[in-house]
């Protein structure tokens, strides 16, 4: 990766060459509490046990022209630099997620007619890509592992279509994705997700380049007795720069999901436009859900709007598919569809709904 002009607020200190001596950063015990506030952070202990040699990682759509694939390679400092930036905030424990000397690396180095598709089954290697200048792609990440840490920069005036689908049947998830976006560079993100046993991810997208802009919608569902906490915090550091954000949560059963939606701006960031929408969706009475949406504003001239909802099924939307015969289960899923309906697309869109309540497009 090229060294990129990081703000000095987004990085943490220089560390060495040797991934394990992150481990042993120093945490604001204060921001850790509220980092993980639903989460019972000794649960990801298990996870991140195990040896450092994990299986290959299996891309499909690597052989197009300009892509650049090595595994199990030593990190750069500018990459070192990048791994290094949240651990500080993070408890230990997830700290433990960089016990491995190594990384895999892919560069796009040039525009892709074809998405790249990212299957990793034990992602115990934090996996880094860059998107080169100038640059179009579309990146599908369909990874079945239980951990995982993969971080995407985009150089200038790069166009990123990024989908991350996660439904894997495994008991306990604790992901991190960061993404960093220079000057004039674009991201278009659909995310969808399952809840599990225990699920943990955080997401951390950095504007770093004037005129860089993010569009990202997402949605999810929790049944039974599942545990979904995700922690997002879209971070403008650059003038003219842009951010959306709208994401839809279900929770059925004894299901309990937490939602934290942070937006933060630097200081001189002038006419920057940032905006988020968390709307949730309980269809039962034991169902819990969190939402948390923030704002920091470190300067004048911006333009921001954030804001959350829980509700519940309408009894007259229902009466009004049982009086036209549906049956009340059936009537439930096709208001949860049509609620879920509205964060979906891209390549993914239907497959993600099928996954997410069983239900087609049709």
């Amino acid at each position: 990766m090229k060294t990129g002009a990081l703000p000095q607020a987004w990085m943490a200190p220089a560390m060495g060459e040797d991934l394990r001596a992150l481990v042993g950063l120093p945490a604001s015990s204060a921001s850790a509490r509220e980092h993980w506030k639903y989460t019972r952070i000794e649960k990801i202990t298990a996870l991140l046990n195990g040896p450092d040699n994990a299986p290959p990682t299996v891309f499909e759509g690597a052989s197009q022209p300009g892509v650049t694939v090595v595994q199990d390679t030593d990190p750069d400092d500018h990459e070192l630099t990048l791994l290094s930036t949240r651990t500080a905030y993070c408890p230990a424990t997830a700290k433990a997620l960089l016990n491995t000397r190594c990384i895999d690396r892919m560069v796009i180095g040039q525009s892709l007619a074809q998405p790249l598709v990212i299957l990793r089954s034990d992602a115990r290697r934090p996996l880094l890509i860059t998107v080169r200048t100038g640059v179009s792609a579309r990146i599908h990440d369909l990874s079945s592992s239980d951990t995982g840490w993969l971080i995407v920069e985009q150089e200038p005036n790069s166009q990123l279509d990024f989908t991350r689908l996660h439904t894997p049947s495994a008991a306990t998830r604790w992901h991190q994705l960061q993404l960093i976006l220079n000057r004039h560079a674009s991201l278009t993100m659909q995310h969808y997700c399952t809840g599990a046993a225990f699920s943990r991810l955080d997401v951390f997208v950095a504007l770093v380049g004037t005129g860089s802009s993010v569009d990202a919608r997402g949605c999810w569902m929790a049944n039974s007795k599942d545990h979904l906490d995700q922690q997002w915090h879209v971070e403008h550091h650059a003038p003219h720069t842009s951010s959306s954000q709208v994401q839809h949560g279900i929770a059925d059963g004894r299901a309990v999901t937490t939602y934290r939606g942070r937006i933060f701006i630097g200081v001189d960031c002038p006419a920057v436009d940032a905006s988020l929408m968390n709307r949730n969706l309980t269809l039962s009475p034991t169902a819990v859900c969190n939402t948390k949406p923030e704002l920091e504003i470190n300067t004048d001239d911006v333009r921001c709007s954030h804001g959350a909802t829980i509700g519940q099924l309408s009894e007259e939307s229902i009466f009004y598919f049982l009086s036209r015969g549906v049956d009340r289960e059936h009537a439930r899923k096709m208001l949860a569809a049509g609620f879920i309906n509205q964060c979906l697309r891209g390549d993914l869109a239907d497959t993600a709904r099928f996954e997410l309540l069983g239900t087609s497009s049709e």
